[in-house]
């Protein structure tokens, strides 16, 4: 609380023409340095579902990066790729859209250039569309980004794993299931190579394989990858987080269609208390769970 404060008081000095006042060659460094500050504090509280602080951090960032660095600056691009992410994580697809487009834009003009920033766009404007639920919308921004990616940094980088994921979400939706299933497979083998902690995407990937496997029938396959994929998420979020709770969500269906009725009413009110506490009770993911948890509490258990 204390630290947040302060930087806020320095960022309105800064503004106002605090210390510095009529030296724009030490200003300019400074709103540069409290801008970036703002948005990686602005991601963290995504990451963390404290979606409120993000907004005020991240609208902060966008009003310094405009007035101080000005609308094309790649700094100003940042933060609307941020806003952009946290629109859609609160089902804002509109807002998001918007964001991502007018920082792509900046990104595509900027005379610095920023290959991956360019990549992290497409990323997200795939991500947004599959949010949306438009699959096939979501897969040409999400090969942009892979392909941009890959040249950067490498096939064998988790970050281009990332992508593969990202692009296997948008292929599964499309019923392309086999395709989805070796991007996945092949973006896990990277993680899993990876030096270092097991990455978030490592359990979204497991999470979405484990959909597939369900899709397909294979319930006795997908379980343990589900578990898998709930460990790794309540180990780096904690339990109270939506990511969890999608975990949840998925894996009482799974239950529900092998029969264990009340191991998933269990699961989906888990569910529904996280989803209804961090994103709202009319939120896409709330409604939904609430709707499973309603269907399987109506059927008789066994």
């Amino acid at each position: 609380m204390t630290a947040r404060c302060g930087l806020l008081l320095a960022a309105i000095a800064l503004a106002t023409g605090g210390p510095g006042e009529g030296d724009p060659g030490r200003a300019r460094p400074a709103a540069r340095l409290r801008v970036r500050a703002l948005v990686e504090s602005g991601q963290r509280d995504i990451e963390g579902a404290a979606y409120p602080a993000a907004e005020r951090d991240l609208s902060e960032a966008l009003a310094l990066a405009e007035s101080s660095l000005g609308p094309d600056d790649l700094d100003t691009a940042r933060a609307l790729n941020a806003l952009g992410m946290l629109a859609k994580y609160t089902a804002r697809f509109e807002e998001g859209r918007a964001d991502y487009t007018r920082a792509l834009a900046i990104a595509r003009s900027a005379t610095e250039g920023d290959s991956l920033l360019l990549a992290d766009l497409y990323h997200n404007l795939g991500g947004l569309e599959h949010a949306r639920r438009n699959f096939a919308e979501g897969e040409p921004y999400a090969r942009r980004g892979l392909e941009i990616r890959t040249r950067a940094l490498g096939p064998d980088h988790a970050d281009v794993a990332a992508d593969q994921a990202a692009l296997a979400a948008l292929l599964d939706g499309q019923g392309r299931n086999d395709e989805a299933e070796a991007l996945y497979l092949a973006a896990i083998a990277v993680f899993a190579r990876t030096p270092g902690p097991p990455r978030l995407e490592l359990a979204t990937s497991l999470n979405n394989l484990a959909a597939i496997r369900l899709a397909q029938g294979r319930l006795r396959e997908a379980e343990p990858l589900y578990l898998r994929a709930l460990a790794l998420k309540e180990a780096s979020l904690g339990a109270d987080h939506p990511d969890v709770a999608t975990t949840l969500n998925n894996l009482a269906v799974l239950y529900r269609k092998q029969g264990r009725r009340a191991e998933a009413a269990s699961l989906y009110a888990r569910a529904l208390a996280v989803f209804t506490r961090t994103l709202g009770p009319d939120h896409p993911s709330t409604r939904t769970c609430r709707a499973n948890y309603e269907l399987v509490s109506r059927q008789p258990h066994p």
